[in-house]
């Protein structure tokens, strides 16, 4: 989700001012950001002291798509898999992922 990202550009100081928005809630641990777009969620205010970056929380989410405009066909209750349709047993373990929808 990172691979090819540039942020050692930052470490340059492009701008007077440098923000982290949809990249990684969690600290960077720079001196070189200097604020991080977060929800109360993914950044609990109790956790303020283990970020080098100041935070700025958005009053609801700080991700700002949508998986209704995105996934349509992944949320219609009418496309979902049963265990039959992938040949898993009833009592079987399933493991996954939901890092995205789409997956």
């Amino acid at each position: 989700h990172t691979a090819g990202e540039r942020n050692g550009i930052f470490a340059f100081r492009p701008a007077p001012i440098q923000v982290v928005y949809l990249a990684y809630p969690g600290t960077h641990g720079a001196s070189y950001l200097d604020y991080n777009v977060v929800d109360k969620t993914v950044s609990p205010r109790e956790q303020r002291t283990h970020y080098t970056e100041k935070l700025v929380y958005m009053p609801h989410c700080y991700q700002t798509n949508s998986f209704r405009d995105i996934y349509q066909e992944v949320l219609d209750p009418t496309n979902l898999p049963s265990r039959a349709d992938h040949s898993i047993p009833s009592d079987a373990v399933v493991l996954c992922t939901f890092n995205r929808l789409g997956r």
